[in-house]
């Protein structure tokens, strides 16, 4: 499942790291972002970014810092091996990765409707108060991402 407790973290007006998490750990990696590549995986925690301990209320403000695309972020992360492990990743301009980001919230839309089963009137529309495309039928999200996915593929 897709939890979007944090939302994109390190995401601002300006820059993102790319990374979905829940307190300090990793639920996803966001597709075609800076951290996609990296040494880092889905369950991994972070315990610092750049030197500074993180915790649940401050690894958000940590992974924003500056907000400029193109600074380097050096995360201190621990996987479930329980090795510790720096991670260097270049914060991108968020505009760069917006559609990117709009496809994976669309796929992960369908995947949690898919698995909640809310589809007697799922498939044609269903009200989901947490989700803003829950008023939006499948179909509709499946062609939305198309759309989407294509402009990002014309763009490349």
């Amino acid at each position: 499942a897709f939890h979007h407790t944090s939302g994109d973290v390190g995401k601002s007006n300006r820059s993102t790291v790319g990374l979905m998490i829940t307190r300090t750990q990793i639920d996803s990696i966001l597709p075609g972002g800076p951290a996609q590549g990296s040494d880092i995986s889905k369950g991994d925690v972070i315990i610092a970014v750049d030197h500074q301990v993180a915790t649940s209320e401050n690894v958000s403000a940590l992974l924003v810092g500056n907000d400029d695309p193109g600074v380097v972020v050096i995360l201190t992360m621990k996987n479930a091996a329980g090795m510790e492990m720096d991670v260097h990743i270049t914060r991108m301009a968020t505009e760069k990765i917006a559609d990117r980001r709009r496809v994976f919230d669309l796929f992960a839309a369908i995947k949690d409707r898919v698995l909640k089963k809310t589809d007697q009137a799922g498939w044609f529309g269903s009200t989901e108060p947490s989700n803003p495309d829950s008023s939006k039928s499948t179909v509709a999200l499946v062609d939305e991402a198309v759309e989407v996915w294509s402009k990002m593929l014309e763009g490349d």
